[in-house]
């Protein structure tokens, strides 16, 4: 029994002029006896579970990696409940 995590697509983008938003996205791909499914999440500073907020000082680097890792937190969270509710032993 084995599950396989393949990385479709990991980006981060700083979208505006003046007022900047910055936009994490991650998609990956789980294949598995029990479950094969496509994962994607597209996270902002503005959403309620960012690591960042829109007022949040913080360097173009640090401001990827936060806003990156919450969006792949959100999916690796989605995958985990699925895994769950899919009656895996």
């Amino acid at each position: 029994m084995a599950i396989i995590v393949e990385l479709e697509g990991l980006s981060f983008k700083l979208i505006g002029a003046g007022y900047i938003v910055a936009h994490g996205f991650v998609q990956f791909k789980v294949s598995s006896p029990f479950l094969n499914r496509t994962y994607c999440s597209d996270m902002a500073d503005h959403d309620a579970d960012a690591p960042l907020k829109w007022y949040s000082l913080v360097t173009r680097k640090t401001a990827s990696r936060l806003i990156v890792s919450g969006s792949m937190k959100r999916a690796a969270e989605q995958f985990v409940r699925d895994l769950a509710n899919s009656g895996a032993q």
